[in-house]
């Protein structure tokens, strides 16, 4: 699944954007090298990022107080807009991990 299709579009649903998910990852990457973020930051950056997400939507879901009778529309868009981004996320560890390698010379290669 990785690298096929776009990853926008998975992620997000978004039909308008057509950047292939290599492509999305190499921004990533170049997100990473622009930061100048040293390889042993790098090393679990996805996990950590996975970590936050779901620590931040169960941390989200509780606060709003979620129940099976909510109605809080807007709210309940959030929560789903962030879990989809997790999920894509998940589903793509692989490649942005491969993508976050460290900064070689003055490079963003």
């Amino acid at each position: 699944m990785a690298g096929s299709g776009t990853l926008a579009a998975r992620c997000r649903g978004d039909p308008s954007s057509t950047a292939p998910a290599a492509t999305r990852a190499e921004w990533f990457r170049c997100f990473l090298d622009g930061y100048g973020l040293a390889r042993a930051a790098r090393a679990d950056l996805v996990e950590r990022i996975l970590r936050f997400a779901i620590t931040d939507n169960g941390w989200y879901a509780r606060t709003q107080g979620f129940t099976r009778e909510a109605r809080n529309g807007e709210g309940l868009w959030t929560l789903a807009r962030q879990s989809r981004a997790a999920l894509c996320t998940l589903e793509h560890r692989d490649l942005l991990t491969r993508a976050s390698p460290a900064m070689t010379g003055n490079s963003h290669r």
